[in-house]
């Protein structure tokens, strides 16, 4: 058999293999199957980490540490006797950081969080009041009750805070915090009854998404970032920070968005702006172009986290910003 033969013979033979492989590597590494089970039952959370409390802003850290192991990184998150992820809250301090995970500092270690990092390398004295799934009322909760002479407050958003800000704006104080404390309840319940199907179920999860092709084309699954109604998402957000009017004026506010795997939007900037021009005038705002400060690479591929690199590189960023915000007179 001449060699022409034997090269089409053995293509005909493995063909079911190389289908099968061909179509493992486009499953992987063109849709978002593996990122959309990971999310959904693989990931390991700081869930069992939290505690409910009768403060104004619902939940927060239980003093101590907190192991975090997933696929991506190793890690344990430090808490304090308040819940965040600082030596110490109550201590003094010129800069305080406000956000959700993205600003705690999920999927990195104490040092490597952005907040740590403006303090150890850049010499800030900084507080870090960010907690997983708060959205911008119970961010600004936080800074109402632990910024004591902050002259600097540092406000991460991020696209999953817009459902959470629609119901601040529309609903009492009464039903917002019935519904957060709703909300942590069922996902407190979720997490542990998805824990208890044990290591078999993220491979049964993956197994019915392929099924029943419940993913997205890698295409698809990034331009979800551009599929956002970003002038009602400022409007909630710019009325919830004009609330907090008398907590913010005579500091400097630095807003910036960090949303999953880098999917910032490229209209944050004018959109934001322009809504708190309308409905907080007069506060000292910065607004940053995150969706061009910040790049894919700054997060992890699976987890939808800034990763060491994208940690420090927000705080080459913020730095200079802040700096400059701490020699300003106040307005």
């Amino acid at each position: 058999m001449s060699a022409g033969k034997r090269l089409v013979f053995y293509l005909v033979l493995l063909s079911p293999l190389l289908a099968l492989v061909g179509g493992g590597l486009y499953l992987v590494l063109g849709t978002s199957l593996v990122q959309d089970v990971y999310l959904a039952s693989w990931r390991n959370l700081e869930t069992p980490c939290m505690r409910w409390t009768d403060e104004g802003y619902g939940y927060k850290a239980k003093p101590g540490p907190c192991v975090l192991n997933n696929l991506e990184y190793q890690t344990v998150m430090t808490f304090d006797e308040e819940g965040f992820r600082n030596a110490d809250t109550r201590a003094p301090s010129d800069v305080v950081l406000i956000g959700d995970s993205h600003t705690q500092g999920f999927g990195v270690k104490d040092a490597e969080s952005f907040p740590e990092v403006l303090r150890s390398r850049y010499h800030l004295r900084t507080k870090n009041l960010g907690i997983s799934s708060y959205a911008t009322l119970r961010e600004l909760e936080s800074l109402r009750a632990y910024s004591g002479g902050a002259k600097v407050v540092v406000l991460q958003y991020c696209n999953n805070d817009a459902d959470e800000n629609k119901r601040a704006v529309e609903s009492t104080r009464e039903e917002f915090l019935r519904q957060v404390h709703s909300r942590w309840l069922h996902m407190q319940a979720r997490y542990h009854d998805n824990k208890a199907r044990g290591p078999i179920a993220p491979v049964l999860d993956l197994a019915h998404a392929i099924y029943k092709g419940d993913y997205k084309s890698r295409a698809r699954f990034e331009a979800r970032s551009l599929a956002r109604n970003m002038p009602w998402e400022a409007d909630n957000f710019a009325k919830i920070v004009a609330r907090y009017r008398p907590v913010l004026e005579g500091k400097k506010l630095i807003v910036f968005e960090s949303s999953g795997y880098g999917f910032n939007h490229p209209g944050f900037k004018s959109t934001f702006e322009a809504a708190l021009s309308q409905h907080a005038p007069g506060l000292d705002v910065v607004v940053l172009d995150s969706q061009a400060l910040l790049k894919r690479s700054d997060y992890y591929r699976i987890d939808d986290h800034l990763n060491p690199q994208g940690h420090e590189h927000l705080a080459q960023i913020l730095s200079p910003l802040i700096t400059d915000g701490l020699k300003s007179p106040a307005p």
